[in-house]
């Protein structure tokens, strides 16, 4: 998968893409985290944060499967860790997977396409997992009690 991915850097507060940016890529997390943040409103002129995504998770997979643009901003959060041990503590570092080389892998690997949409359904599947729990929260927290 090596050869079909493009490692790329970005420091803490650089954007990944912008809401409305086409999702031409995906990209695994390597390193580092990032926000996810909604298109901003009149109440919430710079968005309201929706989500964490640390190493190991997905990012842009959703929009990059439906072919559609994205529907928020994703912004670097570096690697959470002390900058005076580790030089690279404010950097995200991703595998991003383009379109047309996703297309090229899966059509000379199909078993690893297996593995690709096996890991994507997963990862889809944690996300609203933990949406939905974070939406009950809310949601219970507005319910006024009575004594």
């Amino acid at each position: 998968m090596r050869g079909n991915s493009l490692c790329t850097r970005f420091k803490a507060g650089e954007k990944v893409f912008s809401t409305g940016d086409p999702a031409d890529s995906m990209y695994i997390i390597l390193r580092g985290s990032c926000q996810i943040i909604g298109p901003p409103t009149a109440e919430k002129p710079f968005g309201l944060p929706l989500l964490h995504l640390r190493a190991g998770q997905l990012l842009s997979e959703r929009t990059f499967l439906n072919n559609t643009p994205h529907e928020g901003s994703a912004v670097a959060c570096g690697a959470g860790v002390d900058a005076s041990s580790d030089p690279d503590a404010d950097v995200l570092v991703l595998a991003e997977f383009s379109r047309h080389n996703m297309d090229q892998l899966l059509r000379r690997r199909p078993d690893i396409g297996m593995l690709v949409y096996k890991n994507l359904a997963h990862d889809i599947g944690e996300k609203l997992h933990h949406g939905n729990i974070r939406a009950v929260a809310e949601m219970a927290a507005s319910i006024p009690c009575q004594d």
